[in-house]
C-alpha cells in the first residue's frame, strides 16, 4: 500500500456490506461515495454526517475490488447511484 493511500484510509471507520448497504438504503441525507484506486485495488469510501467510512469485509480487512466494473456492478446492487472517483483513469457512470 502507498504511503498516499494509508493518509487517506488512516482515518476511515471500517464498515462492513450489511451496514453499508442499510445506510444507502435508509439515508434520507446527502452523503457521498467515492472509489480509490490503491497498489492494492480499488476500495471504496463513503462520507455520511461528516463521518468518514471505508468498506471492510466480514473478516475485518479491507475490501478492495480488482476491476472498476466489479466496484460498480456493487455500488449498483446496494443502491448508489453516483460515485466520484480518485486515481482511476476512467469515467465512472
Amino acid at each position: 500500500m502507498s504511503h498516499e493511500t494509508a493518509e487517506i484510509t488512516r482515518d476511515y471507520k471500517p464498515i462492513d456490506h450489511r451496514l453499508f448497504k442499510e445506510l444507502i438504503n435508509n439515508i434520507t441525507k446527502e452523503y457521498e461515495v467515492v472509489l480509490n484506486q490503491t497498489d492494492d485495488g480499488i476500495e471504496l469510501t463513503m462520507t455520511l454526517d461528516n463521518i468518514a467510512y471505508v468498506l471492510y469485509t466480514a473478516r475485518n480487512s479491507k475490501r478492495l475490488f480488482k476491476s472498476i466494473e466489479t466496484a460498480i456492478g456493487y455500488l449498483a446492487n446496494v443502491g448508489v447511484t453516483s460515485a466520484t472517483h480518485k486515481g482511476i483513469d476512467r469515467t465512472i457512470g
